[in-house]
């Protein structure tokens, strides 16, 4: 299975990039027109015409979803800029 990696460093505190990547008004901006999303485990997940599940999440660090037959971590790291955000 292939691998690909990503990351941005976000200028914010980790709390606030946490709201970024949960909250669905925030994933609206950056990700999607529409989207449905709880950060809960077992609970469905729609972006678009996408469809899936979370899997796991440890809040304000890690969410890991499947997501049209792949499976994807979205990952919150300190760093001295802000927060690294890993997908």
């Amino acid at each position: 299975m292939s691998c690909v990696t990503r990351e941005i460093v976000l200028p914010v505190p980790r709390e606030r990039a946490w709201e970024l990547v949960t909250e669905e008004d925030e994933l609206r901006e950056w990700l999607a027109d529409e989207v449905e999303f709880e950060p809960e485990e077992g609970a469905p997940l729609r972006i678009d015409d996408r469809e899936g599940v979370v899997e796991e999440v440890e809040p304000g660090e890690r969410i890991v979803f499947t997501w049209e037959g792949s499976r994807v971590w979205w990952q919150l790291e300190d760093h001295v800029e802000g927060t690294r955000f890993v997908v």
